[in-house]
């Protein structure tokens, strides 16, 4: 017995009328539904390894073996720099590397440096 025969409603559209009309309908929701959600996941995730793929290819060899990429947030780069030498010379490069940084991601507007560990 169908719901609306139940109460004594008829539906003028015939019955099942809120459900889609095949099985297969419903799978091809869901399989749409979960591939939109993979591709997102995806983007997150190379989203969150650029900024440290642009620091490799914005810093040299030495100084790559000094930092690490710590976050991005709102359109600030933090980097974990392992002593103050090298955050009062990254200090120095920095509206360089805001340069070079902006040319390749419009995303970061500026560079925060944190003393800590790099390893």
């Amino acid at each position: 017995m169908e719901p609306t025969q139940a109460i004594g409603l008829k539906s003028p559209y015939g019955r099942n009328t809120l459900r889609p009309k095949t099985t297969s309908s419903r799978t091809r929701i869901i399989k749409d539904i979960i591939t939109d959600v993979i591709q997102e996941l995806e983007v997150k995730r190379h989203a969150k390894d650029e900024p440290a793929l642009l620091l490799k290819r914005v810093l040299l060899k030495r100084e790559l073996g000094h930092v690490k990429f710590r976050y991005l947030h709102k359109g600030v780069l933090g980097i974990t720099v392992d002593s103050s030498a090298w955050v009062y010379q990254l200090n120095l490069q920095k509206p360089e590397l805001l340069v070079k940084l902006g040319n390749k991601s419009k995303a970061i507007k500026d560079i925060r440096f944190y003393i800590g560990e790099t390893q």
